[in-house]
């Protein structure tokens, strides 16, 4: 398991960033302004540095840092997918008929003049997404032939439409606040208020299991 943090260019924290990036080597940054309408251009980077430098690479998971995640039940759920399926795996929290937001005050606001359709394809909520490295190839190799659009998860259902790719809605992954009591039961949990509220709840999880769970789940994500 590899884990790479995306992240464009921040003049006010650079200096941390490449010295992260020196020790953990765990930073792919692009030429652009850390900016929530550069979303897309992040996802882009995300994309191509997968499909050209990942070759044995399965699966890649896509997650927000304002996420829980349970990588343990993600780990375990894949092991169990079994050929052809693994090449079709596009899942996640599943939006159908989502409408555009038109109301300039909006960091979501996209004019009609960028997106005249009233509603947006089939898409998968960004904040955490599965894929497979077939998937990802094939929306990697279809992004210039389609006008880029900086809401990155509409974006992809848009490209996902026009290759016909299917999406599978799993509840495992929630768009709303999860109980850390329930954490253990779900892939993806949002809603957390910063990383020292995320960090919380994540220790209130550990400890709604036993001893020796907690010490496996710990023990299991400091080897990863």
């Amino acid at each position: 398991m590899k884990v790479i943090y995306l992240l464009g260019y921040n003049s006010i924290v650079q200096d941390m960033i490449v010295l992260e990036s020196k020790i953990y080597k765990d930073i792919l940054q692009g030429e652009f302004v850390d900016i929530y309408h550069n979303n897309m251009n992040k996802t882009a980077m995300a994309f191509q540095y997968a499909v050209e430098n990942c070759f044995d690479t399965k699966f890649l998971f896509f997650v927000d840092d304002d996420f829980v995640i349970n990588i343990l039940k993600i780990h375990e759920y894949l092991k169990k997918i079994t050929y052809p399926s693994q090449s079709k795996l596009f899942t996640g929290f599943i939006i159908k008929r989502g409408r555009p937001f038109r109301n300039k005050s909006s960091k979501w606001y996209i004019s009609r003049e960028e997106y005249p359709h009233e509603f947006y394809p089939t898409y998968p909520a960004g904040g955490a997404i599965i894929m497979s490295m077939t998937i990802a190839q094939l929306l990697k190799a279809e992004f210039p032939y389609v006008r880029y659009i900086h809401i990155d998860d509409a974006y992809l259902g848009i490209v996902a439409m026009k290759l016909k790719i299917q999406m599978q809605n799993d509840k495992r992954f929630t768009n709303s606040y999860t109980q850390p009591l329930h954490l253990k039961n779900i892939f993806a949990s949002h809603g957390y208020s910063g990383a020292k509220n995320l960090l919380e709840k994540w220790d209130v999880f550990l400890h709604t299991m036993s001893l020796n769970s907690s010490t496996d789940i710990n023990t299991q994500i400091y080897k990863s």
